[in-house]
């Protein structure tokens, strides 16, 4: 058990080197990013991405290949964050209480709206959408149990929550009958 107890602890120091590293990459990533956005020049972010020529032991490389796809794969998406700004998911279409929502927690976002809760919700898990607005709760109905069963079950959190005032009027011509 003392030999396991040991190959944990260097394990654990392992993922440590890995995070700092993750996070120094992703900072040079944003860098070039914001250079790339500044210069009007986004198309040149793709090319921070390239075939990896570091050459493992026949055993690691192809893990090593699933790895380096994995990490580009993130840092486009956040360098299209930093390029283009967030994709906000919403249920609904736009003019949609989802969508009023997004606008004015996330001004300057790209708005995707989605058919249902869960295509919202799914979209932030699958790395489509960075966040998604969802409702928790309504005057009319309550709580909303098909969004707060996805927030149990799933792997996304509750990170803010906006209170939305809603006025409902019957609009009509002069001569119009109900």
């Amino acid at each position: 058990m003392k030999d396991f107890n040991n190959i944990s602890e260097q394990i654990k120091d392992a993922d440590s080197e890995i995070s700092h590293i993750f996070k120094k990459r992703l900072g040079l990533i944003k860098q070039a990013s914001e250079e790339f956005r500044r210069q009007g020049l986004p198309d040149k972010a793709l090319d921070l991405y390239c075939k990896s020529d570091i050459s493992l032991d026949d055993e690691y490389q192809p893990y090593y290949i699933m790895l380096k796809n994995q990490i580009d794969s993130i840092s486009k998406a956040y360098s299209q964050k930093i390029l283009c700004g967030m994709n906000i998911a919403y249920s609904g279409i736009k003019g949609a209480f989802g969508n009023i929502v997004a606008r004015k927690i996330f001004p300057g976002g790209n708005y995707i709206g989605f058919p249902d809760f869960k295509k919202a919700y799914d979209s932030v898990v699958s790395g489509e959408c960075d966040c998604a607005v969802l409702p928790l709760e309504n005057s009319y109905a309550g709580v909303v149990g098909q969004v707060l069963d996805l927030v149990f079950e799933g792997p996304l959190y509750i990170n803010g929550e906006y209170t939305l005032k809603v006025t409902h009027n019957l609009v009509g011509t002069q001569n119009a009958q109900i």
